[in-house]
């Protein structure tokens, strides 16, 4: 099964978010938005895991206890690889994200010892929102992008989430496979 480690938002943070995505729409780019339903922020995608294999994963338990819960914030649109040439769009972390850094890189740590690969580059905490399909209205979206409001919302984390994501022509389905409080 493909899973990842993820943080789930609020249904005040989701509702801001749809509100940012809506105002983004209206340029009519290429983009295939998220799911408002499927928003979260990814801490650590594993891939294909073995179903006997989901009892290494236990050890994330021990991250969260040393980590939760903590408050974040949301702040601002960009784009990777580049706001200029993006082909993702996201909204950026501001309060919060170097203990969301840490996490990750506790994550990535003790899930090494376990047999999963470690990351080779640095993890910037963000929340996708879409990606880029094409360059239909790029130029249009990319020129208006900053000029969208994004509300300064705060989060406590209490909770993060082993969460399975199966891939349908439609979009993702994610299922919650294990809560660590």
């Amino acid at each position: 099964m493909r899973l990842f480690i993820g943080i789930k938002l609020s249904d005040l943070l989701k509702k801001e978010i749809a509100r940012v995505c809506e105002s983004l729409k209206k340029f009519n780019s290429d983009v295939k938005w998220v799911e408002i339903e499927n928003i979260h922020l990814t801490l650590k995608f594993l891939g294909e895991v073995k179903e006997e294999e989901l009892v290494n994963l236990d050890c994330i338990k021990e991250i969260s206890q040393k980590n939760l819960p903590f408050i974040y914030e949301i702040q601002g649109i960009g784009g990777f690889p580049n706001i200029k040439h993006p082909r993702v769009i996201w909204i950026g972390i501001n309060n919060g994200k170097e203990k969301i850094i840490e996490i990750c890189k506790s994550l990535d740590e003790i899930l090494c010892k376990v047999g999963f690969k470690k990351e080779e580059k640095g993890f910037n905490p963000h929340i996708t929102i879409g990606r880029i399909r094409s360059n239909k209205n790029l130029s249009v979206l990319i020129s208006n992008i900053q000029r969208v409001t994004v509300s300064n919302l705060k989060e406590e984390v209490k909770s993060i989430y082993l969460i399975k994501s199966v891939l349908t022509p439609s979009g993702p389905i994610y299922t919650d496979i294990k809560e660590f409080n």
